[in-house]
């Protein structure tokens, strides 16, 4: 799963925030890979900003660019789906 992958490589820079963020993406991939910023961290109390924080600190320019890459691992069989 991508955001394993990534969280594990940048995982000295992450903040407590960015874990809680990581660990709601890692519990529901299908519906975090088309999650607008505000889906992600309104639930947990946070502004938007976090997730952009997550995706800079992850190697995006923004959320955007990490949901997508969330999407294309989901979709191209990263995802639990594909692998049953």
């Amino acid at each position: 799963m991508l955001i394993t992958e990534l969280a594990k490589n940048r995982g000295e820079t992450l903040t407590a925030t960015d874990r809680r963020l990581i660990a709601v993406l890692q519990a529901q991939p299908a519906e975090a890979a088309f999650w607008f910023a505000a889906d992600l961290t309104e639930p947990l109390g946070l502004h938007q900003s976090a997730a952009t924080r997550l995706a800079q600190r992850l190697g995006f320019d923004g959320y955007p660019r990490l949901r997508d890459a969330l999407r294309q691992d989901y979709l191209s069989g990263g995802g639990p789906s594909q692998r049953v």
